[in-house]
């Protein structure tokens, strides 16, 4: 299961190859794009067009083996493998265009190009406007890759004609294109209704747009600032009461609104109401965790993605009394009754039993599921403007703040619950994933700051604070290592100096300093 978030840098390769090939991933150790004698580059634009029909696209990676194994390409030209260059191929073949974004990324094993193709701004799919044929050397006879008006689709790691089973889910960007547009002009009616009120009002309470999950994000974002600054957070607990008692109904959006309000709330200071959103949370989950079904297991994998939003932002906003609250709470229904595990843990595995993830590694599928998640509802980041997103998603920064909050969230949460169950391996490090120097502020934080520490782990002495630290670091440094091409991903075998000095004060134990049981990478 992948996040198809228009990304193309170094982090988003590492994850990529990471995965098996799947509906929007395709792999291919060598491509040859300019014989025209040779099906290459037919099959190219087959894969291409196949990719930009889903959703949100898909990627492509070339030289690599279908296992996800890095070959390289040997020297490539840079010019020949331009987006815009190979949206020239892709063009002749069909009407309108596809944006290909290109990144070529330089492994000990050889160049490695990764493509991303970017969906229809139309939301329709997009059938051949020409066929594809081509003559192979010594053969007079032309050979057909695929015909005009023909329309295929992903399907796992194939190219497939179109079936009638495919249309729910190739209409779904248009689907949410036309609910957008309805949902506007509805929003414009609200505004406009809420202002009739507040003018004829005769020294009565302000009128208020009502909290509904048909509301628009900007709409509900305001609808729900509005409540709090005017001390109605009743309303808002009311509302998040109410809601998720029917989470089956539409869950995706229901799970957005709970998570908008708790952002909200924590970003306007009411813990209260932001703990009542968790809380809500955490009833569906329960709910949706006593049927097993990889329909209920997506439903707890999305929750958990949530939870990584609104971690990110305590961690932004420095609520770090919140996330005891967050991440400290253990299902009736889970996997191992005699061992409970906290949601966040239980909500991966059960994903992985269900198919959604291959294994525990993909665990780090949390952290740019749920950046796409707050680059694509501004609610959910209230504190990040715009203005402050990278102008390309494609290639994001070391300074990243959006994947920055996420990884520091993510080793604060393994942190708590290793010093809340003594098991450093309760909780999987997915940072581990992506550069250390993203989750290393957090850490840094915890060792020199005592005020943070009796937030974050409710007056627990320092020693079993520093313990925990220390196990979770070794187990993010042997994790990283997964991919040690360059260096790139690997965490330093010594943490910062911060922290290093924090352990090695507080943990009685016969050996030096951290990590000098380990190899060097």
């Amino acid at each position: 299961m992948i996040v198809v978030d228009g990304r193309v840098d170094r982090e988003k390769l590492v994850e990529l190859m990471r995965q098996g090939e799947q509906t929007e991933l395709e792999f291919k150790s060598t491509l040859d794009l300019k014989d025209r004698q040779k099906p290459d580059r037919l099959n190219f634009v087959k894969d291409v067009v196949a990719l930009s029909n889903l959703p949100r696209g898909g990627y492509l990676l070339i030289g690599v083996k279908d296992d996800g194994t890095p070959v390289g390409m040997g020297d490539v030209n840079r010019d020949d493998w331009d987006g815009a260059c190979l949206q020239d191929i892709v063009r002749p073949y069909i009407e309108g265009q596809i944006r290909i974004v290109s990144q070529i990324h330089e492994l000990d094993q050889g160049a490695v190009v990764l493509l991303y193709i970017a969906p229809h701004g139309d939301g329709f799919p997009v059938p051949f406007s020409k066929q594809g044929e081509y003559t192979p050397k010594g053969d007079k006879r032309q050979k057909k890759v695929f015909d005009v008006g023909q329309l295929l689709v992903r399907e796992g790691a194939q190219n497939v004609p179109l079936r009638h089973a495919h249309w729910p889910t190739l209409l779904k960007r248009h689907d949410e294109m036309i609910r957008r547009q309805a949902t506007e002009h509805l929003d414009s009616f609200l505004f406009e209704l809420t202002a009739v009120l507040r003018s004829s009002r005769e020294n009565k309470e302000e009128a208020l747009m009502p909290l509904s999950i048909g509301l628009s994000d900007s709409a509900f974002e305001d609808a729900v600032n509005s409540h709090l600054e005017r001390g109605r957070d009743q309303d808002v607990s009311l509302f998040v009461r109410t809601v998720s008692n029917g989470a089956e109904e539409d869950a995706d959006s229901i799970l957005d609104k709970l998570t908008m309000v708790a952002v909200l709330a924590l970003y306007r200071e009411k813990r209260e109401v932001a703990c009542r959103a968790i809380d809500a949370l955490f009833d569906v989950y329960e709910q949706a965790g006593e049927c097993a079904g990889e329909c209920n297991a997506k439903i707890l994998l999305e929750i958990v993605n949530r939870l990584y939003v609104i971690g990110s932002a305590a961690v932004r906003l420095k609520a770090w009394s919140i996330l005891s609250c967050l991440v400290i709470k253990f299902p009736r229904n889970n996997l191992k009754p005699a061992k409970p595990v906290v949601w966040i843990r239980d909500g991966q595995v059960r994903a992985i039993r269900a198919g959604l993830l291959s294994s525990e590694k993909q665990g780090a599928y949390m952290l740019p599921a749920a950046r796409r998640l707050m680059v694509e509802h501004a609610p959910m980041r209230p504190d990040v403007p715009e203005s402050l997103l990278p102008d390309n998603h494609a290639d994001l920064k070391d300074d990243d703040v959006l994947l920055n909050s996420l990884a520091q969230f993510d080793i604060l949460h393994c942190l708590i619950v290793a010093a809340e169950t003594g098991d450093p391996k309760a909780a999987y490090p997915a940072s581990s994933a992506l550069k250390g120097c993203r989750a290393a502020p957090a850490l840094q934080c915890v060792a020199v700051d005592g005020a943070v520490r009796q937030e974050l782990f409710a007056g627990a002495e320092d020693s079993v604070v520093a313990q925990a630290m220390k196990e979770v670091y070794e187990l993010a440094f042997r994790e990283s290592k997964e991919f040690p091409e360059d260096g790139f991903g690997n965490w330093n075998r010594v943490p910062p100096p911060e922290v290093d000095a924090f352990i090695r004060e507080n943990v009685r134990w016969g050996g030096g300093r951290v990590g000098e049981d380990f190899q060097a990478p």
